[in-house]
């Protein structure tokens, strides 16, 4: 996994510290899963004693300026990931009655989108979706998949 070589771990603290800044101001604990093992998606949202959501958390190394991703100087109105990753995670925390978040971590501010409800329907209505040739891996590498293009004004500023 990933998440082991010294950019994943590097990835995992940073998006930790961010989520653990988040839960003093919102009145929630992110409870990620253990490292020990793959999970199809990093944990959950727990409110007031309960089970809310199921997220996934990835951080990026670029900024959100004036509602859009600011990449290699480029601005772009969308956030690419990959579809089979989302589509799993919907699955499953339908699978459990919760709703899938997914969360995005920049290096200016953190950024959530509602993706399903606990039934597993989508709520960010129609979202572009193609193959496209992208990085495998935070460690690089070159991957041709499916990928969602989840515009940045459907979501929600953490901080």
């Amino acid at each position: 996994m990933d998440i082991y070589s010294p950019r994943g771990r590097r990835a995992v603290e940073i998006a930790r510290e961010r989520l653990k800044s988040i839960e003093k101001e919102r009145s929630v604990s992110f409870t990620p899963f253990s490292d020990d093992h793959p999970s199809p998606f990093d944990g959950v949202i727990i409110k007031d004693g309960w089970v809310k959501a199921a997220y996934e958390v990835r951080t990026r190394n670029a900024k959100i300026e004036e509602n859009q991703l600011m990449y290699w100087g480029k601005p772009f109105e969308t956030i690419l990931i990959t579809a089979e990753k989302i589509d799993t995670c919907v699955k499953i925390a339908a699978s459990l009655y919760l709703p899938f978040h997914l969360i995005i971590v920049f290096t200016n501010t953190t950024l959530l989108w509602e993706v399903s409800d606990c039934n597993g329907k989508w709520k960010l209505g129609e979202v572009e979706k193609k193959k496209t040739k992208t990085q495998k891996t935070i460690n690089g590498g070159k991957a041709v998949r499916e990928n969602y293009f989840i515009p940045i004004e459907k979501s929600i500023v953490l901080c």
